[in-house]
């Protein structure tokens, strides 16, 4: 099989809406700057070409500057009742008018028995939680959800990482027992018809047990390759910007181009206060 009909096959699976198959986990690796995020606007924009009637959530770091707007202007932001927050103008100084609508619970944001709530179809569906691991609550809420659902998370490290690391005014152990719970849950989502297209810097900074549930592993230039896929570490250094080797269940890989986004005028970011006004500190 070439590797063009190879490649033909993955992105086959990965736009497949076959409820006997279900969804799929998928993990993008890569050093800062190689397009991990691109790789993933490219995807959504593809969901939203493709499936209009679909719903897809997106997850932005609360500590970078945005980048969901980089797809241009096919996106809502929703924020959890109660956030303080605001958007900084990066470009130019000062605040920036960034129009927001809040919600009290996942129900809010999405009816199980409906399909119906704030999130709209056609279009990126921006999230903001007080608790990031509130992510994981959701993924659980959406397998009971009519339809198919689609999660993109940029830097899934923060949601379920290896190391679940001890930040002011949160439980160590309280993070473990929600690693667990992703990592329990993990096959009813999939069979909820749930797509989750995450990802990471490297493949090594998440729970162990989200990655032996990956149907996709997908390395951008200098990328750590696992050790049980056929996709060789020379092959993935020799990579271009805007090259990806995906690797599927360790059977088959493929290589896929995507195109850049690049930054959109002006830059801003989100100012999240805590209670206190103490910003989140890792140990």
């Amino acid at each position: 099989m070439s590797l063009k009909t190879k490649t033909v096959e993955i992105l086959t699976r990965r736009m497949l809406r076959n409820p006997a198959v279900g969804g799929y986990a998928s993990l993008c690796t890569g050093p800062p700057g190689t397009g991990k995020t691109s790789m993933l606007l490219h995807e959504a924009s593809t969901f939203m070409q493709r499936y209009p009637e679909e719903i897809i959530f997106w997850r932005d770091s609360p500590d970078s500057v945005v980048q969901y707007n980089r797809i241009g202007k096919r996106y809502q932001v929703l924020v959890e009742d109660g956030m303080d927050i605001s958007f900084h103008n990066l470009s130019e100084g000062g605040p920036i008018d960034i129009p927001f609508k809040t919600f009290n619970s996942l129900y809010d944001i999405i009816n199980p028995d409906t399909g119906k709530g704030l999130a709209r179809p056609g279009m990126l569906t921006v999230l903001y939680f007080k608790e990031e691991y509130t992510w994981i609550d959701l993924l659980c809420h959406l397998r009971h959800c009519v339809g198919w659902q689609n999660v993109f998370i940029d830097e899934l490290e923060d949601i379920i990482p290896l190391n679940p690391s001890r930040r002011l005014g949160e439980d160590r152990n309280y993070r473990m027992e929600k690693n667990l719970q992703f990592s329990n849950d993990s096959k009813q989502i999939r069979k909820g018809l749930v797509n989750l297209l995450t990802n990471t810097q490297s493949y090594y900074e998440v729970d162990w047990r989200f990655r032996n549930k990956l149907t996709f592993l997908c390395y951008l230039r200098g990328s750590k390759v696992d050790s049980e896929s056929r996709i060789k570490q020379h092959a993935v250094d020799s990579l271009n910007l805007g090259d990806c080797f995906i690797d599927m269940e360790h059977r088959i890989y493929g290589k896929l181009k995507f195109p850049g986004y690049p930054p959109r005028f002006p830059l801003f970011e989100p100012v999240i206060k805590t209670p206190g006004g103490v910003p989140p500190v890792n140990f």
